[in-house]
């Protein structure tokens, strides 16, 4: 008992010195989920939090299970607005720098707070820095969800990507007024579009899979997996077509809705080979093999939901706007190349 006591205070002298921490996460429909989220994050090591939770218009009791949680701040939205202008709402209001993003129905494991604190800071030019979240249920759609999209967060060792994901991360709040903050009309794909953003100003996004947090993931059945995942193809191929030929995989799309349409086989071909050698590469040959039928179809999906995104590019496109014409389209006022 007396050794755990020592390790504790050394753990908390450690992080000490470490600047304050304002924790936005935004919730919807989350009464079940979120007090054990907010309990952890009250009982974790790093030293001072200031925890804001943004009601985006939830149906159940989440404001209410919120406001049982003492010294938590809860703004709360009249309707729901979608994650990016929670995630707005939440950093505008936030009263430090350093600003870290997490989902709520996440669990923030011992530590995570602070390596990504000293990672953020070691560098001027580090804009975003993100850890991998990973499931903490084994049912099928997970495990098709993990291979399929979360590979990523099984590699070995950091490397700067033109976009990251932010339901862990940790970024400065000057840079995220600079930047223009989340595209608002995003409702899907809103976190790449934005680190993409803070990717062309001039900084790194920075993905560092050993920096953890476990997600209470709601997708209990393959049909929730494959409708999610139709909507981020459908955001994501519109978000390659603008930015085309600059982010990866992009210059392989063609903006021509019939010539897409007409190359279907070969970009479906190319969404299963993209999976299977990334998982090659992270070593994780056996999970893809137990769904590899699951993950296929999931492909099928994927490549239905391109499809949909070029008709969507070119419908905005045609109307002169984008999905977010604001930030996506124009840069915003704030932009300014990095010296």
């Amino acid at each position: 008992m007396a050794l755990r006591q020592l390790k504790d205070q050394a753990s908390v002298d450690e992080h000490r010195w470490l600047p304050p921490v304002s924790v936005v996460m935004p919730a919807y429909n989350l009464a079940d989920r979120i007090s054990w989220t907010l309990e952890t994050l009250a009982a974790h090591d790093y030293p001072v939090l200031e925890i804001i939770v943004v009601d985006d218009g939830s149906q159940d009791r989440t404001a209410q299970v919120v406001r049982q949680h003492p010294g938590v701040r809860l703004i709360s939205h009249s309707r729901n607005l979608g994650a990016a202008s929670a995630r707005n709402s939440g950093v505008r209001a936030a009263s430090h720098e350093l600003i870290y993003l997490m989902d709520a129905d996440c669990v923030v494991q011992p530590g995570t707070i602070a390596k990504l604190v000293r990672r953020l800071l070691a560098n001027p030019r580090h804009g975003v820095v993100s850890g991998s979240y990973l499931s903490n249920k084994s049912n099928l759609a997970n495990r098709v969800y993990d291979v399929a999209e979360r590979y990523r967060d099984y590699a070995q060792g950091t490397r700067s990507y033109p976009y990251t994901t932010v339901s862990n991360a940790m970024l400065r709040k000057s840079l995220f007024d600079r930047v223009g903050g989340f595209g608002a009309r995003w409702r899907r794909i809103q976190d790449y579009e934005f680190t993409y953003r803070v990717h062309r100003a001039g900084y790194l996004n920075l993905h560092d899979p050993s920096i953890r947090i476990e997600h209470d993931n709601h997708r209990e059945t393959l049909r929730s997996y494959y409708s999610h995942i139709f909507q981020i193809a459908r955001f994501g191929t519109a978000f390659r077509l603008q930015h085309r030929p600059h982010l990866p995989y992009s210059r392989y799309l063609v903006p021509s809705l019939p010539l897409f349409v007409l190359l279907t086989p070969a970009y479906f071909v190319m969404h299963v080979a993209k999976v299977c050698m990334e998982n090659v590469r992270v070593g994780r040959v056996r999970p893809l093999l137990a769904v590899l039928p699951f993950v296929i179809w999931s492909r099928v999906v994927y490549t239905a939901g391109s499809v949909a995104g070029c008709a969507a590019y070119n419908r905005w496109k045609s109307s002169g706007g984008a999905p977010d014409a604001a930030t996506v389209g124009s840069r915003p006022a704030e932009w300014r190349p990095m010296k």
